[in-house]
């Protein structure tokens, strides 16, 4: 189902699609963070990879607009559909970013929209979607509560530990439980284990 004729740029399909625009910014913002951290650690991506990213995490939940229920999937269709500004083929990828925000991690065996994609971007989806489904986790009170991330790596223990420092020094982990659920696409593609700090 396309929402409409003429192909929307990522701010005005947000403001035509977006039901939580507030949390959609915020998870942006530390989306990009994160990516900024680690490139040239973790991995060595361009500009255009991290505008990718920027750009599925603001679009992530506009699948809302269709309906709650699997709405990751919804988001794929309205940005591969609807979204200006960019090629067939990178618009695949940023809608496959935003996808997997939730839910299954990507299956080449399963997921015909992931498999629409060539080897390399395959591989930039299950990284930039990794650290999406984080950035997507630090939010999930939806109260923009995260106030900076350091993040420390142990190459040789294969850890990578998330200090969140939070605006309400009251919040604990407890709050944030969610990230356990987030961290399992980030764990698998980076082959690191993941630990959170919260204060």
């Amino acid at each position: 189902m396309k929402i409409m004729i003429n192909k929307l740029n990522e701010n005005e399909l947000l403001e035509k699609c977006g039901i939580d625009k507030k949390h959609m910014l915020v998870v942006s913002k530390l989306a990009c963070s994160i990516f900024d951290k680690l490139n040239g650690i973790l991995f060595l991506y361009d500009e255009q990879c991290r505008e990718y990213l920027r750009i599925a995490a603001l679009l992530h939940d506009i699948g809302y607009y269709v309906d709650k229920k699997k709405h990751n999937k919804h988001s794929f269709r309205l940005i591969k559909e609807n979204l200006a500004n960019f090629e067939e083929d990178e618009c695949i990828i940023i809608a496959n970013i935003a996808r997997y925000h939730r839910g299954a991690m990507p299956d080449k065996y399963k997921h015909k929209n992931y498999n629409l994609c060539n080897k390399n971007a395959k591989k930039i989806i299950k990284n930039l979607s990794s650290i999406l489904k984080i950035a997507d986790g630090l939010d999930c009170l939806h109260k923009n509560e995260v106030e900076d991330i350091d993040i420390k790596i142990d190459k040789k223990l294969k850890i990578i530990t998330f200090y969140v420092k939070t605006y309400n020094k009251n919040l604990s982990f407890k709050n944030f439980k969610t990230l356990l659920n987030k961290k399992n696409l980030f764990e698998c593609v980076f082959n690191i284990q993941v630990l959170f700090f919260i204060n």
